[in-house]
């Protein structure tokens, strides 16, 4: 069977609208034709907002879903900025380091060559802001 329990829901309370079209206002049944019309639209109702609130929740999660991949992108990519700090605190403090030294070594009586310890000095007062 094709049909869906809603489908068939809702045939059979266009059988009985039809068949309430066709009664009299005194007619017996007429009370019972509208009880019965009442009880499948509520259940049809009952239903549709089930769906309704069965979709709402789907596309919420989704929702949810993406914010926690778009957190986590954040997350990966803020640690990967500070590791890029870090690594780019550590090459200069190393190669202000190297300055320096080299400064030193540069001249043969011991007096260090200025421009590049002030280089060197540069470097390191700049891994020291960090």
């Amino acid at each position: 069977m094709d049909e869906s329990n809603l489908d068939l829901y809702e045939k059979r309370e266009h059988e009985v609208l039809e068949r309430l079209g066709q009664t009299e206002h005194d007619d017996p049944n007429r009370k019972n034709l509208v009880n019965e019309l009442t009880a499948l639209s509520s259940i049809r109702v009952s239903y549709e907002q089930t769906e309704q609130t069965r979709l709402n929740n789907n596309a919420r999660n989704d929702i949810d879903e993406e914010k926690l991949r778009i957190e986590q992108a954040k997350l990966e990519n803020e640690r990967d900025r500070n590791k890029a700090i870090w690594i780019q605190a550590l090459l200069s403090f190393f190669a202000g380091t190297a300055l320096t030294m080299k400064s030193y070594h540069m001249d043969e009586k011991g007096y260090p060559y200025k421009d590049l310890k002030v280089q060197g000095m540069r470097l390191i007062e700049r891994m020291r802001g960090r």
